[in-house]
């Protein structure tokens, strides 16, 4: 009983529920000091949100009219100025509710769409002339053809003389217009002026990929978002230097290295001409033969037996293993001799094994 009371005391606390069941004409009294509309039967009232809520359910029950009060209503709705939806009296016999007829009219033509012209959408065709044929579909009629120009060079050495005029002009500042004009008279060739930014941007980005981008600080100035251009040029360049360098050196140490192994077969028993080892090694190598040992695979059988991991130790941990195996001392120059000799038996070394 004490719950009871106690939850009924709250109740009481709270705000008053809105909601009046004695008035049946207006069913919801508003809150006082809120902005209302007039009352009304029909539409519910404001239940303290601050503006009137629609719920169908809210709705008065419907009640059953007599034939004298929808007599009456339907002429009340008639004398104003709304007309209700259900007012057949001016439509066609077939469209009035309760109507035999349920046949729709149909178009004897369907409607077409205007087919559109190559110059543009929404445009209809002169003649029928200029449409597409049947064969031809409509997304390949309006496929816009792509701008073939020639292959994009990766050094400014490498450039035609349009590209050349086209880079050295845009680095001048001279406008689109007179660069596309200067352009066409040299190629014999038309394109258009979005088509030359875009590929002196591209000529921009190949020559950086090959470390032969040379632009200067006033254009980096002028055009700071660029500078990225610059790095991936320099780290290019010094690839390309190293490259050029180890190329050559292998040059020079060639003829040296087949006279080695020549003098190499000789001390085996075998005498044999740097030419001719020259000769069967580039025979190998054309034949796709591994013929680098330090990247052959060692074969199963070849592999040394795993020996607990010994590999992996430390002289001081290896130390610590000695001791507990045996009794005696061992001294510094065993432990010294055993590390040795575990190194050169080249055991397998898991990274993983950890």
């Amino acid at each position: 009983m004490a719950f009871v009371k106690k939850s009924a005391g709250r109740q009481q606390a709270r705000r008053p529920f809105t909601r009046n069941l004695t008035n049946e004409i207006n069913p919801y009294n508003p809150v006082p000091g809120q902005d209302t509309y007039p009352t009304s039967s029909v539409l519910p009232r404001d239940r303290g949100l601050g503006f009137d809520s629609f719920n169908r359910m809210d709705l008065p029950a419907h009640q059953p009219e007599t034939e004298n009060e929808s007599a009456a209503a339907s002429s009340s709705r008639r004398d104003g100025n709304d007309v209700y939806i259900w007012d057949s009296d001016d439509l066609p016999s077939d469209l009035r509710p309760g109507s035999d007829s349920d046949e729709v009219p149909v178009r004897s033509k369907k409607r077409k769409r205007s087919r559109k012209s190559s110059k543009g959408k929404g445009k209809a065709y002169a003649d029928s002339t200029n449409s597409p044929s049947d064969s031809e579909s409509e997304a390949e009629h309006y496929k816009s053809k792509r701008v073939q120009m020639t292959p994009l060079p990766a050094t400014l050495k490498d450039a035609t003389l349009g590209d050349r005029m086209l880079w050295f002009w845009k680095l001048e500042g001279k406008s689109w217009a007179a660069i596309r004009r200067e352009y066409e008279r040299i190629t014999k060739k038309t394109y258009r002026e979005s088509t030359l930014s875009v590929r002196f941007h591209l000529m921009k980005r190949s020559f950086a990929n090959n470390g032969a981008l040379e632009l200067p600080d006033e254009y980096y100035q002028q055009n700071p978002e660029e500078s990225y251009l610059k790095n991936i040029s320099n780290r290019a360049k010094q690839y390309v230097e190293y490259c050029e360098v180890m190329m050559e050196a292998d040059k020079e140490i060639a003829p040296k290295r087949f006279e080695a192994a020549a003098r190499i077969f000789e001390s085996r028993g075998k005498k044999m001409t740097p030419a001719a080892i020259k000769r069967k090694f580039a025979n190998m190598r054309a034949m796709g033969m591994d013929v680098h040992p330090s990247e052959r695979r060692r074969l199963m059988a070849e592999e040394p037996p795993n020996q607990g991991g010994m590999a992996d130790l430390v002289p001081e941990d290896l130390t610590t293993t000695i001791k507990d195996a045996v009794d005696r001392e061992v001294t510094e120059e065993e432990v010294v001799a055993a590390g040795a000799l575990v190194e050169v038996a080249g055991l397998v070394q898991y990274p993983d094994s950890e």
